[in-house]
């Protein structure tokens, strides 16, 4: 980890990670050269834990000496340092995006609960209610008629990105639609999921990869998982 190019950032993330989903996409779209090291999240290196206090991804490498965690601030990071921004200029806008992105945080909180702590059927049915009450609840707020307010990307989109993906495994894989009834919503996701930077933020193969991943786990959902053909 000690090879630096002076123009070059250096991601380290997991292959399937959401969190580091969106600092690709970010990066892609404000043109920022970077390296890419993924890691497995059952075998982490000791530098990980070295450089990042929460021993997770992302982690971006700035240079020898400085690095940031945590998605959300290395996205706001790369923001600031670009010549062009992902935010709205309108501080008020802005700043709601910025509440917004906390809520899709949460958002994905919840599908990590199915991936790997609801291990019941009740606690399973529980989270995915709390999912479209709050997918539903984001309905109201979008705007725009191609992205979340208007048809310029920006990093609100990012951020949402990898949350449509767990949306298109429920669809796809398990005949589950958590945007019936949201058609705004469902508007907003295809975009998203047609966007160049969006589609590379993740490996060829991504779908299965996924399936595999969710199935290896001991939850609700990696058993009904199972009990459907792979992607």
């Amino acid at each position: 980890m000690n090879d630096f190019s002076p123009d070059t950032f250096h991601l380290i993330g997991h292959k399937l990670c959401p969190y580091v989903q969106r600092v690709v996409i970010a990066l892609e779209e404000l043109n920022v050269p970077y390296n890419r090291t993924d890691i497995e999240l059952e075998n982490k290196p000791d530098w990980l834990e070295k450089l990042s206090p929460i021993n997770k991804v992302p982690l971006l490498l700035i240079n020898k000496d400085q690095y940031l965690f945590e998605s959300d601030v290395i996205c706001e990071y790369l923001n600031e340092i670009s010549s062009i921004s992902l935010h709205p200029k309108d501080p008020i806008q802005k700043a709601q995006h910025r509440a917004w992105i906390a809520f899709g945080s949460g958002i994905l909180q919840l599908f990590a609960n199915l991936i790997y702590n609801d291990k019941s059927e009740a606690s399973y049915q529980k989270t995915l209610q709390d999912i479209k009450q709050k997918l539903s609840f984001l309905e109201n707020q979008i705007t725009g008629s191609a992205y979340f307010t208007s048809t310029c990307f920006h990093l609100i989109d990012a951020s949402y990105g990898p949350i449509f993906r767990y949306v298109d495994y429920f669809k796809n894989h398990l005949n589950y639609d958590l945007l019936s009834n949201l058609k705004r919503t469902r508007n907003w996701a295809a975009h998203l999921r047609n966007r160049p930077s969006v589609i590379r933020a993740v490996p060829k193969g991504y779908n299965d990869q996924l399936y595999k991943f969710i199935a290896q786990n001991n939850s609700y959902l990696a058993q009904i998982s199972l009990n459907k053909p792979a992607l």
